[in-house]
């Protein structure tokens, strides 16, 4: 996707992943934080939403509502973020917002073209990867 607080960066590739843990949230986040910081990720050295090897958000955790000094979920950028949104629905497509009780589809249809683009690499067509999505 193109990048989207700070513009003046490359574009990201961005996924998202359903799983089960036997983690706490806040232990979930200290995981997470300790696979960023193995890839390269410098939270002290590079300003918020730069240029980052990887980040690794908590976005739903169930239908709990969490809000502690380190870790708000649902994630706070959850219904603005086509990114997010478009990916997370293909997994799961009834997905309700677990405050608001709203449909996370109809959040992404009030959402303007972010300059999101599926990644799909064909093996019959190497150069063919990139759909674009609005």
């Amino acid at each position: 996707t193109e990048p989207m607080y700070r513009t003046d960066q490359p574009s990201f590739l961005n996924a998202v992943l359903e799983g089960r843990c036997h983690l706490e949230p806040e232990s979930l986040l200290d995981a997470t934080s300790a696979v960023e910081r193995k890839f390269g990720r410098r939270r002290d050295s590079v300003p918020a939403k730069g240029p980052r090897p990887l980040d690794v958000d908590i976005l739903l955790y169930g239908s709990r509502v969490i809000r502690s000094t380190r870790l708000t979920v649902p994630h706070p950028g959850l219904c603005e973020r086509r990114f997010v949104l478009e990916p997370l629905l293909q997994l799961a497509p009834q997905l309700t917002h677990p405050e608001t009780g709203l449909r996370l589809a109809a959040l992404l249809q009030a959402l303007p073209d972010q300059g999101v683009y599926c990644y799909r690499r064909n093996p019959y067509n190497p150069g063919s990867s990139k759909e674009h999505h609005t």
